[in-house]
């Protein structure tokens, strides 16, 4: 077996309960790495937000029960690809394409033929509208550097 040399101090691991297992409201989460600075760092911005004793016990209490996480992961799993398969039905009823996606919570449409000009400002404007007048909890493609202006991540996990 060969051995593979690499500088621990450039590897980090960032997780959390959030995406995988939809529990944004505990914001918990960890930041693993064998950088002290960036362990240091990480344990003074975590004074900011720390998860109270409670949340802790019950997440661990939960998390240990592998016969509840493996009946939560199915059930979650079903009602993902209820949403996504109903979410993207609608896109394609009203002709709105998206970037084909076969897992997680978000899903990229492209609205650019909704823009009255193909610029970041229109963009915005777009979803102003979006979020002020159709209250859907969208986030524009620029937001992620997207190379192309008209796209919107959509989170369809929490829709009905």
């Amino acid at each position: 077996v060969q051995e593979m040399k690499c500088n621990l101090d450039l590897i980090h691991i960032i997780y959390s309960l959030s995406k995988d297992l939809g529990f944004p409201g505990f914001r918990v989460g960890i930041v693993y790495s064998y950088n002290d600075q960036v362990v240091n760092c990480g344990r003074k911005m975590s004074s900011f937000g720390l998860v109270s004793s409670q949340t802790q016990y019950m997440l661990a209490s939960m998390l240990s029960d592998e016969k509840f996480v493996d009946k939560f992961l199915l059930e979650s799993s079903r009602r993902l690809l209820k949403r996504h398969d109903k979410f993207t039905k609608g896109l394609k009823e009203v002709e709105i394409s998206r970037f084909p996606s076969n897992a997680g919570l978000f899903c990229w449409m492209n609205l650019k033929k909704l823009l009255k000009e193909e610029t970041i400002e229109e963009e915005l404007k777009l979803w102003h509208v979006i979020i002020n007048e159709v209250k859907l909890n969208v986030s524009p493609g620029s937001s992620f550097n997207c190379s192309e202006v008209g796209w919107f991540r959509v989170c369809f996990a929490n829709i009905d």
